[in-house]
């Protein structure tokens, strides 16, 4: 599907921020809604937001209350938009934030997603920047691969060319290809990576690096899963376990599995 749609939403979701920002954040997601908090401490001030954002069917923001609470006081705004880029704050015309489409809060790392959802991609399963500010990303138009053929994976690269901060042309880099894929669970850190002028949040930590040598070990098309994956997920698909793997940075041969297919039966409310 090329895009996710509203009903098709964890119920919550939770992270921590570290490094240049330390805090917390967990949203509550329900159909064309994000109801979320965060408290934060960044460079030795704190303060904490709560939010409730109103989405349309097309992932367009129409409306946000936020609150925020510093050692200044508590604070709390309205703006509301038409879904054509225009916009009110707190009742009131705000013409100079006409044309614009999301609310990006600073202290949410949630609200940074909403311009993907946008998106005419499917299932991505790994995307990155380039030194222009370009974001590259991988394609798999059929995960997990249920039959032998033609490679159906693309390589799409999304670029701003007119600098108003918005993706306005997708490019097919690469396709009719079979990308391989490495799944693992666990805990993992979500931090604050980039410069000055350009910051993202990326995954830290040994489950992210068990998951890149799966998919360094996978064959083409081929979808790689840890043990402690495959347990979780093992009600949900089908897989066959592969002889250990030694990877580059693991002391032992790690076991493996190869995820065949997903499912179709409805797991029971014990899975």
């Amino acid at each position: 599907m090329a895009r996710r749609v509203l009903t098709d939403l964890p119920a919550s979701a939770a992270w921590r921020f570290v490094d240049a920002t330390d805090g917390f954040e967990v949203v509550h997601l329900a159909p064309g809604r994000l109801r979320g908090h965060t408290s934060v401490v960044e460079d030795g001030r704190t303060y904490a937001v709560r939010y409730e954002i109103t989405l349309d069917d097309g992932w367009r923001t129409r409306a946000a209350r936020v609150w925020s609470d510093t050692v200044a006081g508590p604070r709390a705004v309205t703006v509301a938009s038409d879904g054509e880029g225009h916009w009110t704050v707190d009742g009131a015309p705000a013409p100079h934030l006409d044309g614009l489409i999301d609310v990006d809060l600073e202290a949410s790392a949630c609200t940074n997603t909403l311009p993907v959802h946008r998106l005419t991609i499917v299932n991505p399963v790994a995307m990155t920047f380039d030194e222009r500010g370009r974001i590259w990303i991988t394609e798999s138009l059929e995960y997990p691969r249920r039959d032998a053929g033609k490679g159906r994976d693309r390589i799409k690269v999304l670029d701003d060319t007119d600098g108003d901060g918005r993706a306005d042309k997708i490019t097919v880099f690469a396709e009719g290809l079979n990308i391989p894929s490495g799944i693992a669970v666990g805990h993992a850190t979500l931090g604050r990576i980039g410069f000055e002028g350009r910051y993202d949040y990326g995954a830290l930590g040994s489950v992210t690096n068990l998951a890149a040598r799966l998919s360094d070990e996978a064959l083409s098309g081929q979808i790689l899963m840890s043990q402690r994956a495959y347990a979780a997920l093992e009600a949900r698909v089908e897989a066959r376990p592969v002889a250990a793997l030694q990877m580059k940075g693991f002391v032992r041969p790690t076991p493996a599995y190869e995820l065949q297919r997903i499912s179709d039966d409805e797991p029971s409310a014990g899975d």
